[in-house]
């Protein structure tokens, strides 16, 4: 028994190297070309520049989780247990099609209050009245690359992945409207992903008008909607907060700042997600694989953050621009924050994986909605910059004892050797950031 799981483990880490790369490439890919592409804006309309993109691209990443069924999730999910997938892929594509239109409807009802909100600004109204198009180019082509996902066409389905940000490098060249910018992108991601579709998936799209209802898989994506929108959400929420009491400036530098640190953890958490939610999901009574995990990926996230808040200023300058380095920026409380998301995306994974979802959605919900009080209250009484770094933090601290309490309680994992190798990493990092910070 004991050397047919080690054999099984050995099988398995033997392919994680071909299946990570084929997963993870349009991650690591989308995370260069859409730091290239904050370079080229930060050069061209400087840290306001970075500020109207930021906000814009939430805006957009959140709608997007009503026109992918929660990023792509439930139709992945749903599409390998049916039986008939032309039929599945039909009824799934004119479902997006009935989403995207109500939305860019509804959208375009209520853009003046929505302009208000995210830019304190009426003249960035077309950016918002635009969005309706941009939505359907952006359905399209999300549905056709997770329609490949769900077919193993792995390493097509990574490369379209990246594909929008390689489009919106180009065409930042030939014009600095964003909304341009993400309609150009979409569009002809959308074809490209068509084509794709075409020549490489054995279904088949009828194009009648009679409509069929999938109430299991509707079931499935209220689920994953609302854990998707809650993400993406509060994040768009806290930037509006920024712009209404910082300005676009200070919001910019925050942008910067998050991107940065953000897409640096990003390979981390889609390897987390390429290898260690299907090891889970296959091992569901393995603790220890649970608990070698987390002791190597945490130790590891610590290092490499407290590499990059040494040489923040180097990393900053070639990225932004020396002129960035005038507003003091310190990626010290974002690393903190960020090593805590990275442990709380393993027992997000963990809980996926041993089936436990309505919990994590709970969580979830409770501590994004956590996270947007918590910067509201103190931006609004200490309206620093500094505020908003210390928000993230505390953020992901709540999510994380929320997430030990809950995972000591199901004994996902021993919650002594999660909190020791927690703090030692914080330790680790802890020095570097002080020094950072003050």
């Amino acid at each position: 028994m004991v050397s047919s799981r080690t054999g099984l483990r050995r099988k398995q880490m033997k392919n994680f190297l071909p299946s990570f790369i084929k997963s993870g490439l349009g991650v690591i890919l989308s995370a260069i070309f859409g730091l290239l592409l904050l370079r080229l804006i930060s050069q061209d309309l400087g840290v306001e520049g970075i500020a109207i993109f930021g906000i814009y691209r939430q805006f957009i990443q959140f709608c997007t989780v009503f026109l992918s069924w929660g990023n792509g999730f439930s139709i992945i999910e749903s599409y390998s247990k049916s039986s008939n997938k032309s039929e599945f892929t039909t009824i799934i594509f004119k479902y997006t099609l009935a989403v995207t239109l109500g939305l860019g409807l509804f959208i375009l009802l209520i853009h003046q209050p929505i302009t208000e909100l995210l830019f304190a600004d009426e003249s960035k109204s077309y950016l918002i009245l635009l969005s309706p198009l941009i939505f359907l180019g952006l359905a399209n082509y999300s549905f056709f690359r997770f329609i490949l996902t769900a077919e193993k066409n792995l390493l097509l389905s990574s490369l379209l992945q990246a594909l929008p940000f390689i489009l919106m490098l180009i065409s930042f060249k030939l014009s600095a409207d964003f909304s341009l910018i993400f309609l150009f992108s979409y569009l002809v991601s959308a074809l490209i992903a068509f084509v794709a579709w075409r020549f490489k998936s054995p279904t088949q799209l009828d194009y009648n008008f009679k409509f069929k209802r999938l109430t299991e898989f509707e079931k499935t994506s209220i689920a994953t909607i609302i854990t998707g929108a809650v993400g993406f959400f509060s994040p768009l929420i806290v930037k509006a907060i920024s712009v209404h009491y910082l300005g676009l400036s200070q919001t910019g530098v925050i942008e910067a700042e998050f991107s940065l640190i953000s897409y640096f953890t990003l390979a981390i958490i889609s390897g987390l997600g390429t290898f260690y939610l299907g090891q889970v999901s296959e091992a569901p009574t393995d603790i220890n694989l649970r608990e070698k995990t987390f002791l190597f990926l945490i130790p590891i996230t610590a290092i490499a953050l407290t590499v990059l808040v040494l040489f923040q200023d180097f990393f900053l300058g070639i990225l932004f621009g020396k002129e960035i380095l005038q507003y003091q920026p310190s990626l010290s409380l974002f690393a903190i924050g960020e090593l805590l998301r990275c442990a709380n995306w393993f027992f997000i994974f963990s809980m996926i994986g041993l089936s436990y979802r309505r919990t994590y959605i709970k969580l979830d919900v409770i501590s994004n909605m956590t996270y947007i009080i918590i910067s509201l209250i103190l931006v609004h009484y200490v309206q620093s910059i500094t505020s908003l770094r210390l928000s993230y933090l505390l953020f992901q601290l709540i999510y994380l004892i929320l997430n030990l309490r809950y995972c000591s309680k199901n004994k996902i994992i021993k919650t002594k050797t999660a909190i020791i190798c927690m703090i030692l990493s914080v330790l680790l990092l802890l020095p570097v950031s002080l020094g950072k910070v003050f």
